[in-house]
């Protein structure tokens, strides 16, 4: 993914480029040399943060080198979801950043502005900045942490490394949209039951119509007179009022709606159980594979001291020497 980054004035780094050629990159050099400086130049590119032991940058000026007035990072990387190459250009200023994102081959300008692109990047990757730091940009210290939790929680971290959280993050977002409709019917029937105990003191229509005809026989045997017309005036308001609720009660928002509603509700509950499920059997599906992916790669890396790694369906590891004695995990080094 990741073709060139260009790293000036930021942290340690006066003016620096690296490429990254195809295959697996192998970054080293003594402490402080800027390792992990690299890296968190590409997480500023991509994401604009820096994350170092859980904790964000306060300030962005923090990562200006010493002396300098402002630091700038050009990272090339090419998009999953298209397979075009993008740059995007990031210069920190004290207290604020300016952005750009470019198509590399024809330098066209795709968007402007901190903000957009950093939602056209999420949108290009198909990952946000945790999503990201939980499958592809492991920190010094991570896992030696994983390594060292119960294995609760080191299943509930690589819930997560596996993208299942996802489904959580889902999962919450639907729950919260069918609070608002379920909100949004109780409101609709509260109001049709309060319209419908208004009409139960209300005259029929007929009544209505039967009194204005009562009353315009009055006035041609007595002539028309003051309290006839103000008796008309309240008989026309509650002739007014009659209409008024029956067009409510019949109308759309309170006789189809309620019903799409309801519809979206179930419809919201039916999803939910499906998202309940899908991390499960996502995960029961690449268990066996991160068994082996694992097993496969600490071997190659430490088969000389070691003849098995195994990862039981609680994500509890069990190392074995060479003569097959059981390894308490604990009792492995750092980098193993």
């Amino acid at each position: 993914m990741l073709r060139k980054i260009r790293i000036k004035d930021f942290k340690v780094f006066h003016d620096q480029e690296f490429e990254f050629k195809s295959g697996t990159t192998a970054i080293i050099g003594p402490n402080g040399s800027g390792k992990t400086t690299i890296l968190e130049a590409i997480e500023f590119a991509l994401f604009r943060s820096v994350t170092r032991k859980e904790k964000a940058l306060k300030k962005v000026e923090e990562v200006i080198r010493h002396s300098a007035k402002k630091a700038i990072i050009e990272l090339e990387f090419e998009a999953p979801i298209n397979g075009k190459v993008y740059k995007v250009d990031r210069r920190i200023n004290p207290g604020a950043t300016n952005a750009d994102l470019f198509l590399k081959e024809s330098g066209e300008l795709v968007v402007s502005d901190p903000i957009r692109v950093d939602k056209e990047i999420v949108k290009l990757l198909g990952v946000d900045k945790h999503a990201f730091s939980a499958l592809a940009y492991v920190r010094q210290g991570e896992i030696f942490k994983l390594s060292r939790d119960t294995p609760a929680k080191r299943q509930s971290g690589l819930y997560s490394m596996m993208g299942l959280g996802i489904y959580d993050k889902k999962k919450s977002e639907l729950r919260k949209e069918n609070r608002k409709t379920s909100k949004t019917l109780k409101d609709i029937l509260a109001k049709k039951q309060q319209l419908e105990d208004i009409r139960k003191h209300l005259p029929e229509k007929e009544e209505v119509e039967s009194a204005l005809t009562v009353l315009g026989q009055m006035e041609e045997e007595l002539g028309k007179r003051t309290e006839f017309e103000q008796l008309r005036t309240i008989i026309q308001r509650i002739n007014d009022s009659v209409k008024l609720v029956e067009t409510e009660l019949t109308s759309k928002n309170l006789i189809k709606h309620p019903k799409e509603l309801e519809g979206e509700i179930a419809i919201a509950d039916h999803l939910e159980t499906i998202l309940e499920a899908i991390p499960s059997i996502a995960e029961n599906q690449l268990r066996p594979h991160i068994r082996t992916e694992a097993r496969a790669i600490f071997q190659e890396i430490f088969g000389d001291r070691y003849s098995d790694l195994t990862i039981d369906d609680k994500y509890e590891v069990s190392l074995y020497d060479l003569q097959g004695n059981r390894v308490p995990l604990k009792a492995a080094s750092g980098g193993e």
